[in-house]
């Protein structure tokens, strides 16, 4: 039986094993292309190569002709500028003292007392002050005083013997120690002060007068401040009496509680005393009494000023 040429018949594999037709025409495609498709492989691979030899070669040449001064310039740069250190380092300083005019207050005979007001402005600095007061081209003996952060204290020197009232007095800071508060101390400096302050001043009463007694009587009291005399002479002297009470609403106990009396006239100072409140425990209420023999004084309101040095181990009595 002759074959139809026209007549095509579609082959298919006895078996799933064999090739499909598709399979087949793929084969033989890819046979007679893999030359070309390994040129195209060929031409593709050498276009990359040449094209990051010649990317090389430009940016090595970039460099080496302008690059390199370029780089010489900044690094001379870098060496020659100035790092603002001193500024950095004044930023992180504490602030200096505040002071206010000095005030020389005649005390008894030829005694004058020297005070001026300080504000420490710093948050998480103290500072201790060595100091004198200036006059008449002379000097107090050295003091010292803790101010601590943001508080207002009395710098004072009390009792300075001169023959002469002095004049224009002036505080002279010898030499000043700052002592930071770090945070395992305080984390917050402003409250642990005021926790460890928190004296309670009621009862002020002031109380003026002449009043005829010796000398010795007067000084039987432990809290007359500045008296000088001869012993036992029998003299009209002015006399100013102020009694007050003082409460430890503070956790700690305190082997001495400095405490300043100020009088005042219309808001001007006018005189100041010193006593200290000795042993004085938490919760403890106590009566104090301070005299001064100063004359003239005329107080129309008395300032109760105590303070501690909250920073020093020394000032707490045991638990």
């Amino acid at each position: 039986m002759p074959i139809d040429p026209n007549h095509h018949i579609k082959y298919r594999p006895a078996s799933s094993d064999n090739l499909t037709t598709g399979q087949l025409r793929f084969g033989e495609f890819w046979t007679r292309q893999r030359a070309f498709f390994r040129r195209v492989l060929i031409a593709v691979l050498l276009f990359i190569g040449v094209g990051g030899i010649g990317l090389g070669v430009y940016t090595l040449g970039d460099y080496l002709f302008r690059g390199q001064a370029q780089e010489q310039r900044e690094v001379s740069r870098l060496f020659q500028a100035t790092v603002p250190f001193s500024k950095y380092h004044e930023s992180l300083a504490p602030q200096d003292p505040q002071f206010g005019v000095a005030d020389v207050l005649p005390a008894t005979g030829d005694l004058y007392d020297f005070v001026v007001r300080a504000v420490n402005p710093n948050t998480d600095w103290y500072a201790t002050l060595t100091y004198t007061f200036e006059y008449n081209d002379t000097e107090t003996a050295e003091a010292s005083v803790t101010l601590l952060p943001n508080t207002e204290q009395i710098v004072a020197v009390l009792g300075q013997k001169s023959a002469l009232r002095p004049g224009g007095a002036f505080l002279s800071v010898k030499n000043i120690s700052w002592s930071h508060i770090s945070p395992h101390t305080a984390k917050d400096p402003d409250a642990y002060v005021a926790a460890r302050t928190a004296f309670a001043v009621s009862d002020i009463v002031y109380t003026g007068g002449t009043i005829g007694t010796t000398i010795e009587d007067q000084l039987a009291s432990p809290t007359i401040i500045g008296v000088t005399s001869t012993v036992g002479a029998v003299t009209p002297i002015r006399s100013n009496r102020v009694t007050f009470s003082i409460l430890n609403n503070t956790a700690y106990n305190y082997w001495s509680v400095p405490v300043y009396v100020l009088f005042m006239q219309n808001g001007a100072l006018r005189s100041i005393e010193r006593t200290e409140v000795k042993s004085l425990k938490s919760g403890e209420s106590r009566a104090v009494e301070v005299r001064s023999l100063k004359d003239n004084l005329g107080a129309t309101t008395v300032e109760i000023l105590p303070i501690v040095n909250v920073f020093d181990d020394s000032a707490y009595m045991p638990q």
